[in-house]
């Protein structure tokens, strides 16, 4: 028979104790595979640019953190608002499957030294990656949005090469590369309050205190009042130095206004962000880019017998009459 002293006893104790404390303050538990949605990734974001106003919030030398959603928008943003002596912090939190596993195959795409060391080898090795995960986001045409922008409103070229070559461009390679494999991927929605608690102690005890929150346009697309206030609470206890927001027209169904707030004040951001929209609406409007991507979409999945939710992109292709 084992026998251990009583000091064995409290280590062993006090270890136990101390992994529950742990995980109680930093563990966060992620959604399964079943709970969460069915939604492929804008991997250059549906988002308008961003305004020149946001440089002067550049931190040129400390580390900072950017808790972001969707896809590749958010390393720009973080180039932008960071600095490379040292690596911004990319937080990702998103509840669709199809954004996280994009995320993850490309994060370990950009790690791999044979495929991704040096620019020219990612670039050379980018479109196979894209053909390989075209079931995990939306191939979208390059001016897509361009058409229905209204006046002063721009958009990125949709076009994934593009992005990447411009934003290499603009701030080198090994930059990009370390921001992206620098990122932390957390399945889980933004109305989660625990999960964003967890993230600050994180943060803190990583001793990043600047903190920048990019959650694009999940609040103006939540249509349940109690939820949508949750996730700006979140936010707002959170205590960016700014959150960055955008809109959703109601007329032409993606984002046209760009909001950059210092004031997380749950109603102040809601009544922002909702206000009346300028557009005039047109009768019978469908966004055919949507409509075409989400019937190639099904059509892949039943050719490929690919891991996607049939039915959920049959029903939103039937709300698309």
């Amino acid at each position: 028979m084992l026998r251990i002293t009583p000091e064995q006893a409290a280590t062993t104790i006090q270890k136990n104790v101390r992994g529950f404390l742990a995980r109680r303050k930093y563990g966060i538990k992620h959604l399964s595979k079943d709970q969460q949605d069915s939604y492929p990734a804008f991997v250059v974001g549906n988002d308008p640019v961003m305004p020149a106003s946001l440089d002067k919030y550049n931190e040129p030398t400390k580390k900072i953190a950017l808790i972001g959603t969707s896809g590749m928008r958010v390393v720009s943003i973080a180039c932008k608002l960071g600095n490379p002596k040292n690596i911004p912090k990319i937080i990702l939190i998103d509840n669709s499957k199809e954004v996280y596993e994009f995320w993850y195959a490309m994060r370990e795409f950009v790690k791999d030294d044979i495929k991704a060391a040096t620019e020219q080898l990612f670039l050379k090795n980018l479109p196979s990656f894209l053909g390989s995960h075209i079931h995990l986001y939306r191939d979208l045409p390059d001016d897509c949005y361009a058409s229905e922008a209204p006046p002063g409103v721009k958009y990125l070229n949709q076009n994934i090469h593009t992005y990447f070559i411009a934003l290499i461009k603009k701030y080198g390679y090994d930059y990009v590369r370390s921001v992206i494999c620098h990122t932390s991927l957390i399945k889980q929605s933004w109305a989660d309050s625990s999960v964003f608690v967890k993230v600050k102690n994180i943060l803190s005890y990583l001793g990043i205190d600047k903190i920048y929150m990019y959650p694009s346009n999940i609040a103006a697309c939540i249509d349940n009042a109690q939820i949508r206030t949750q996730v700006l609470e979140n936010i707002s206890k959170t205590n960016p130095i700014l959150s960055i927001h955008t809109d959703c027209c109601s007329v032409h169904g993606f984002p046209e206004k760009v909001y950059l707030l210092e004031n997380n004040n749950p109603a102040y951001v809601s009544n922002t962000i909702f206000s009346p929209s300028t557009c005039k609406p047109k009768h019978n409007h469908v966004d055919l880019n949507e409509f075409i991507f989400l019937l190639r979409m099904l059509q892949n999945s039943l050719n490929t017998e690919q891991d996607i939710d049939v039915k959920f992109l049959s029903e939103k292709i039937i709300k698309k009459f």
